[in-house]
């Protein structure tokens, strides 16, 4: 029997499959590896605990988390709790884009 992750990721893969392929820009785009990323230069901060936040609208577990209008307080509230960096999870069927 397929867990819910394993059918989130076939789901995802068959998505991915019929689109397009990204350029290697937008790969390293997307990879935050571009010369002076804000993103590597604050996880690569020696003086500081990283904490990357995650936030979702929906888990396929738990259903609804978040209304989308939520979404500036909670950012708000992880950057006054010191995160470092936040995960924003977009996929659409299973966590609420």
């Amino acid at each position: 029997m397929e867990t819910i992750l394993e059918r989130i990721v076939t789901h995802t893969r068959r998505k991915l499959f019929l689109r397009r392929p990204y350029s290697e820009r937008e790969i390293l785009e997307i990879m935050g590896k571009r010369k002076g990323s804000a993103f590597l230069s604050t996880l690569q901060d020696p003086a500081r605990v990283h904490i990357i936040a995650e936030i979702k609208c929906a888990s396929p577990s738990r259903g609804k988390l978040l209304h989308t209008g939520e979404v500036p307080r909670v950012l708000v509230s992880y950057r006054e709790g010191g995160a470092s960096a936040i995960s924003v999870v977009t996929e659409e069927d299973h966590f609420g884009g």
